[in-house]
């Protein structure tokens, strides 16, 4: 069954949290922390919170966070409830899902932020078939799995670096000293950095762009060129053609292109793609 669902659609997203029994999806690229108190509130009223795998994939760019379009701490302060959470970042999430066990699914324009649940005029589906449910889960999950999984150490490093900035910020902003708008170029420079490391998690980044290269392989044959393309798009902040970080000895940024390669080979040689005709198809098993 499908329904059209119009703002406010706050008690529809209170009723799929409540929902879940065993799973909930949440990909939102904006998370509030009013939805968060909901979710740490519904799921504090039974043992839910120690039953339901919690999958939230969502955007932990520098922009993102330094704005407050996503409360870092509200994250970190559900992860305490619900033990079973993985969060997953990745940059270039746009969609709005949100789905319980496989048998609801929310699909619609609203972010998880107070607006989104109540202020904005948004519009969406809810649906209740359960093969539309299960779709919808392994598409997003796919997506979430072209991002990197985020520790709670490292979520609440970054929710006290952005924290710390903004307080910087707010003093360079009320001053024309040069030295506070040197401590703040430095610390958004660290800031940034620690981003990227948290981004990457131990990874290299030819082992990262591989991922990217098998999910985008498995639509069709590319070209190098085009996954070039889209490799920048999917990985937007690992692909900076403006700056070269070395970060833990490794390159990211300028020589992506070069990691890309470099995936490529590896693959290649692993026998899990292969180049034909100037195209590059995924050896299906």
């Amino acid at each position: 069954m499908i329904e059209f669902l119009r703002s406010p659609w706050g008690e529809d997203f209170d009723f799929l949290v409540a929902e879940a029994r065993s799973s909930l999806l949440i990909s939102s690229p904006y998370i509030g922390r009013e939805p968060c108190k909901r979710i740490i509130a519904i799921g504090s009223k039974s043992e839910q919170a120690k039953h339901v795998s919690l999958l939230v994939i969502t955007d932990l760019s520098r922009n993102t966070l330094l704005s407050g379009a996503t409360d870092v701490s509200a994250l970190c302060e559900v992860a305490d409830v619900f033990p079973r959470t993985e969060i997953r970042f990745l940059p270039s999430i746009h969609a709005k899902v949100y789905v319980a066990d496989n048998r609801l699914a929310i699909v619609t324009s609203a972010n998880m932020t107070q607006g989104g649940l109540f202020r904005n005029f948004e519009y969406g589906v809810k649906i209740s078939d359960a093969a539309l449910v299960h779709k919808i889960r392994a598409d997003v999950a796919e997506y979430g799995a072209l991002g990197t999984r985020i520790d709670q150490q490292a979520l609440k490093l970054l929710s006290a670096m952005a924290f710390d900035l903004n307080r910087v910020r707010a003093q360079v902003e009320k001053s024309i000293k040069a030295h506070l708008r040197r401590e703040f170029g430095k610390r958004l420079i660290d800031f940034e950095t620690e981003i990227i490391r948290t981004r990457a998690a131990g990874r290299a980044p030819h082992a990262i762009f591989a991922d990217a290269i098998v999910y985008l392989l498995a639509r069709r044959p590319m070209a190098t060129r085009e996954l070039h393309a889209l490799i920048q798009r999917v990985h937007p902040d690992l692909c900076d053609d403006a700056v070269d970080r070395v970060i833990d000895g490794r390159h990211f940024g300028k020589k992506w292109k070069h990691a890309v390669r470099t995936a490529q080979q590896h693959l290649k040689k692993a026998g899990k793609i292969e180049l034909r005709e100037g195209l590059w198809h995924l050896m299906r098993a």
